[in-house]
């Protein structure tokens, strides 16, 4: 019987130098990374707010969105852009080839969670549900090595006893960074502003989601 993998969750607020780690982790040869932020489990309306029912969700199942065929005929256009073809797009063709066909894997294995997601079984099962589906995210590729890396997978305002099922076995990096460095690096990147909504992960979200909790009452532009 096959040993599971070890997920390794690397957790930061925003503009801490969570990146700076998955690129210190990366040069190991036996950790296996997850392209991009993982958005897909804990996003508004994804997979976490489909598992809590300990509180009063009043976030939608917005998972149909992100996999619907439209989603991933978007992605194939985006390795073919047969409308904005240049010379720089062949030569990065086969880079982004490779991304948006794992992007597209990883897409199909959530809308195959979310029949899960969406039946009458009971809470507990759904949560096994998810753990298998993050197995699999860890196989999509044939990946052989021990431990696998998800970078942003999780925001303070989801349920621990959640999480911590979903991603079990895992090891939990939290990245902190002097707040005032932090804050000065928001404001001069320009994303104080940015706007919240689901089901995507944005960095207005972030923010108001870590002060009062995962709520449609935060679903407005922040001034």
């Amino acid at each position: 019987m096959k040993k599971d993998k070890t997920n390794i969750l690397v957790v930061g607020l925003l503009s801490t130098g969570s990146s700076a780690i998955v690129d210190f982790l990366r040069e190991y040869d036996d950790i296996h990374i997850i392209q991009n932020e993982f958005n897909d489990f804990r996003a508004p309306g994804l997979v976490a707010d489909q598992l809590d029912n300990q509180q009063d969700n009043e976030f939608l199942n917005e998972i149909g969105k992100i996999t619907s065929l439209k989603s991933r005929i978007r992605l194939i256009y985006g390795i073919f852009p047969i409308l904005k073809w240049e010379i720089r797009t062949i030569t990065e063709l086969k880079q982004r080839f490779k991304f948006n066909l794992l992007r597209i894997k990883q897409l199909n294995a959530l809308k195959r969670l979310n029949e899960k997601l969406v039946s009458a079984i009971l809470v507990e099962d759904k949560i096994r549900q998810a753990n298998l589906w993050i197995r699999k995210l860890a196989r999509l590729n044939n990946s052989n090595k021990e431990f696998v890396l998800f970078d942003q997978p999780l925001l303070s305002a989801i349920n621990t006893s959640v999480w911590k099922k979903v991603f079990n076995p895992f090891k939990l990096i939290v990245v902190y960074r002097d707040p005032k460095d932090q804050l000065a690096e928001i404001i001069k990147k320009g994303i104080l502003y940015a706007p919240y909504g689901s089901p995507y992960v944005n960095y207005g979200g972030v923010a108001l989601e870590t002060i009062f909790g995962r709520t449609e009452n935060c679903n407005y532009y922040t001034y």
